[in-house]
């Protein structure tokens, strides 16, 4: 006799805002990519909210800052974007963002 029935096994996907995130945000379009994938995610459950909302905190300070510097035009000493991305090396980025986490958020994000 074989046993017809198998084991459940399910397979923790990572989330599309995630995939496209880790490429790296360096257009308009990369981050209205992001964000349309970050609700997606989230409507799906795939996302903590928590995270969401934290992720939109953060987009709309950079937008502001876009905006003040679009308004009063760039300041000497001042960081553009690219070196803000590139000063904080992916690696160290990920693993803080990860040791903030909490146990289900983390089983949530797949990781």
């Amino acid at each position: 006799m074989s046993n017809d029935k198998k084991d459940d096994v399910k397979v923790a996907r990572v989330p599309a805002s995630t995939e496209i995130a880790q490429r790296g945000i360096h257009t308009d379009a990369d981050f209205a990519a992001v964000f349309t994938a970050l609700i997606g995610d989230t409507l799906s459950g795939a996302i903590n909210p928590n995270v969401t909302n934290a992720a939109c905190n953060s987009a709309g300070k950079l937008l502001k800052m876009f905006e003040l510097r679009q308004k009063y035009g760039p300041q000497p000493g001042a960081l553009r974007f690219a070196e803000v991305a590139a000063a904080a090396a992916p690696t160290e980025a990920r693993a803080s963002a990860l040791a903030k986490l909490t146990a289900d958020e983390r089983k949530l994000l797949g990781v």
